[in-house]
C-alpha cells in the first residue's frame, strides 16, 4: 500500500490543484504552499505547507505524537480517517490501468471490447476516488502548531481547508499586520507622483512597515552590499513578512518621497522615472535602493536661494533631493534656451560669449543632484555674475 499512496494517481486525486496556492482573505493575495504526503515533500517547497497523513504513516494511530511533532512547523497537518477505501480503489485503478496499457493494440475484437469496458470502468472509478478523497478530507482532523483546529468543523473539504489556511497564513506571517490597507499600481503611482506635502515634506515619520525596509537597506549598506528592488521584494515576501510585491514597491515609493531613500540605476532617478522602473518587474534586478544622503537645512536653503536668484522663480522642492533635482532640471532648461540663442550667432556674433556658459550649465545639469548641494560655492558666484553681465542683457535685447 505504501507504493499506492506514492503513486501519481493517488496524489492527483488527493491534491487536485496543479499549482498549489491559497488566497488570503485579508489582502486578496495568493500564497504558494508546499504539499506533503506522509511527511514526504511533493513538488516545490514553500514557507507554508499542507501535510496529509494517510493510514500508511507509521504514526497514523498516534495523533498526539503527530500533533506534537508539528509544533513550530508552518504547515497544516491533516490526519485522514482510518479508512482504507481510497487506497483500495487506487490499487484497483492502477491494476486495471496497467492491464489496459499492456494489452492495447491487440487485433482481437473481443479483447478490444473488454479493454474498452475496463477503461470506462476505470474512468467511473476515478470519479468515485475523487469523491471519496473529498469525503476523507472533509472528515480529516486538522492541526496547526500542535493544536487541533476546531473552528473548521467538518463538511466540505474545500471550505474547511480554505478556513484553515487563513489561520495558517496569519500564524506564519506575523508581520503581515504591519501592512495597512491594500496596495496596487494606483497606490504606487499616488505615492510617487501625487502632491502630498505631509509625505514629501518630511513631516510624516516612516510607518512600522516602512521602517522595516529602511532598516534592511541600511544594514546592507553598512555591510558594503548593494540592495536591488528585486532583493527587497524577495526578502519581504518570505517569513515572517509575507508582503506581496506591490505592497513592497509602494512602501519603497513612499520612502523615496519622504527623502529617506534614493532609487537609482547608474544615476539617481526622479519620481517619474522611478515609477516606470518600479512598474517594470524585468528592471527590478538593476534598480538599486540606497539610504538618502542627508543635508542640513542651511545647505538646502542656500541652493533654493541660488535657484531663485538665478532663474527668477522659486524652487518648490520640499527636501534636499527634490530641491537638487528641480535645480538640475532648471539648469538643463536654461542651457537649452542659450543654445537656441546661439543659433543666431552668425547674425549677432557677440552671442558666442554665451557658448561657454551654456556648456557649463549643461555639465552641471548632468551632475548628481548631491553635487549641486555640496559644491554650490564652486559655481554660484560664477553663474550669478554671468546672468547679470551677459544672460539678462542678451535676453532683453533678443526679446
Amino acid at each position: 500500500a505504501y507504493e499506492i499512496t506514492r503513486s501519481l494517481e493517488f496524489r492527483r486525486v488527493l491534491f487536485r490543484s496543479r499549482d498549489p496556492k491559497i488566497r488570503y482573505g485579508a489582502n486578496g493575495q495568493d500564497y504558494a504552499y508546499a504539499r506533503r504526503l506522509d511527511d514526504q515533500l511533493l513538488g516545490k517547497d514553500a514557507d507554508i505547507g499542507l501535510n496529509v497523513i494517510t493510514t500508511e504513516h507509521f504514526d497514523h494511530a498516534n495523533p498526539v505524537v503527530l500533533a506534537t511533532r508539528s509544533m513550530g512547523a508552518t504547515e497544516l497537518l491533516a490526519i485522514l480517517p482510518a479508512d482504507t477505501r481510497l487506497i483500495d480503489q487506487t490499487r484497483l485503478f492502477l491494476k486495471t490501468q496497467k492491464y489496459v496499457q499492456q494489452n492495447s493494440g491487440s487485433g482481437d475484437e473481443a479483447r478490444r471490447s473488454i479493454l474498452d469496458l475496463r477503461s470506462k470502468q476505470n474512468s467511473t472509478r476515478r470519479s468515485e476516488m475523487q469523491e471519496l478523497a473529498s469525503e476523507l478530507l472533509g472528515r480529516a482532523t486538522i492541526y496547526l502548531n500542535g493544536a487541533r483546529l476546531e473552528s473548521v468543523g467538518e463538511g466540505d473539504a474545500r471550505n474547511r481547508f480554505a478556513k484553515a489556511f487563513q489561520e495558517l497564513i496569519t500564524c506564519s506571517y506575523p508581520r503581515l499586520r504591519m501592512l495597512r490597507g491594500s496596495y496596487d499600481e494606483t497606490t504606487l503611482t499616488k505615492a510617487l507622483l501625487d502632491s502630498d506635502d505631509l509625505l514629501s515634506g518630511g513631516i510624516l515619520p516612516p510607518s512600522e512597515a516602512e521602517q522595516e525596509i529602511l532598516t534592511y537597506v541600511l544594514r546592507n549598506q553598512n555591510d558594503g552590499e548593494r540592495t536591488s528592488v528585486e532583493q527587497i521584494i524577495r526578502a519581504f515576501g518570505r517569513r515572517p513578512y509575507g508582503w506581496y510585491p506591490m505592497a513592497v514597491l509602494t512602501l519603497v515609493g513612499r520612502l523615496f518621497r519622504m527623502g529617506k531613500v534614493e532609487i537609482r540605476t547608474a544615476e539617481p532617478l526622479d519620481a517619474r522615472a522611478a515609477l516606470e522602473h518600479l512598474k517594470n518587474s524585468r528592471l527590478h534586478g538593476s534598480v538599486r535602493v540606497r539610504i538618502q544622503e542627508q543635508f542640513d537645512s542651511a545647505t538646502v536653503m542656500a541652493l533654493k536661494n541660488f535657484h531663485h536668484d538665478f532663474f527668477d522663480r522659486a524652487n518648490t522642492g520640499a527636501e534636499a533631493r527634490t530641491v537638487g533635482q528641480f535645480t538640475s532640471e532648471a539648469l538643463a532648461e536654461e542651457a537649452q534656451v542659450l543654445t537656441v540663442f546661439l543659433d543666431q550667432s552668425s547674425r549677432y556674433p557677440f552671442l558666442e560669449k554665451l557658448r561657454p556658459i551654456a556648456e557649463r550649465l549643461t555639465r552641471l545639469a548632468e551632475k548628481d543632484y548631491t553635487y549641486l548641494l555640496k559644491h554650490l560655492g564652486d559655481f554660484q558666484e560664477e553663474l550669478l555674475t554671468a546672468k547679470n553681465d551677459l544672460i539678462s542683457p542678451v535676453k532683453a535685447f533678443l526679446h
